[in-house]
């Protein structure tokens, strides 16, 4: 209590306090902001992109590199820090971009068929035509080099959204809306034509699993199931077929978003 009270009236304790709250405070704010996150993806890209490209470099690759694994009794997976966050991360991510696309359908800015048009054919066209400029540009360079024809299909998720929430207060919501169905569509296009066209061995009975998992979450919450570990579980357990299916689990986040009943 003494301690306390000579805390309170020494000025310099003061002062330190009232420096560290002028500190603290505005980084609480900033971190609050959904800009927040946008300008953190622009910094660690940056510092990204410096770091693999110094003569540190090995020391980037070795981040990457710890593995982790979950080994249980009928099934295993094993994968580096990298294969987590694009298995796993990305799966969020998606899932909520899922969740924000079906908010928008129900009660926003897309409710209106008519509108949800636009970003649908705006995602197939901004898939066709930069394919439609990669082999005009490969025309004649061999069969190799044209192989990579679904690369220029894919759009940075990430840095699309980023950017649409680094400039929010001058980014209509209608625009930001169909961004991110333009994105959802964009992106199970692409995962379509990699598990077409380039997945080597594509497990029909996982993805089949994968198919009857989600429908069971569905007939789950028809009965009137609204526990979140019983949807947890399925989820993993959707998540481990589709994965061992050899088709990207994005998908499944951006499906189990959008199927999520918004009411």
């Amino acid at each position: 209590m003494v301690g306390w009270v000579i805390r309170r009236l020494d000025p310099r304790a003061s002062l330190a306090r009232r420096r560290l709250t002028s500190f603290v405070r505005p980084v609480q704010e900033f971190v609050q902001t959904e800009s927040a996150s946008a300008v953190l993806l622009i910094l660690a890209a940056a510092a990204a992109l410096i770091w693999a490209n110094s003569p540190w470099q090995h020391h980037y690759e070795d981040l990457l590199e710890p593995r982790v694994g979950v080994d249980l009794a009928f099934w295993a997976v094993e994968g580096s820090l990298h294969f987590w966050v694009n298995e796993l991360g990305m799966v969020i991510f998606f899932f909520l971009i899922g969740l924000e696309v079906k908010r928008e359908i129900t009660i926003g800015e897309l409710s209106d068929p008519r509108v949800m048009a636009a970003p649908v054919i705006g995602a197939v066209g901004g898939m066709l035509l930069p394919l439609g400029i990669f082999l005009l540009v490969t025309q004649g360079a061999g069969a190799e080099a044209r192989e990579g024809w679904a690369i220029p299909m894919a759009t940075d998720v990430a840095f699309a959204l980023g950017i649409a929430t680094l400039f929010a207060t001058r980014v209509p919501l209608g625009l930001r809306a169909m961004l991110l169905t333009f994105v959802i569509v964009d992106d199970i296009g692409t995962v379509v034509v990699v598990a077409l066209f380039y997945s080597g061995d594509v497990q029909v009975d996982q993805l089949l699993l994968t198919v009857g998992l989600v429908a069971l979450m569905l007939v789950a919450y028809r009965l009137g199931v609204r526990s979140m570990f019983v949807f947890a579980g399925i989820g993993v357990v959707a998540w481990a077929a589709i994965h061992d299916s050899g088709v990207h689990p994005t998908t499944l986040g951006a499906v189990l978003g959008f199927l999520t009943p918004w009411r």
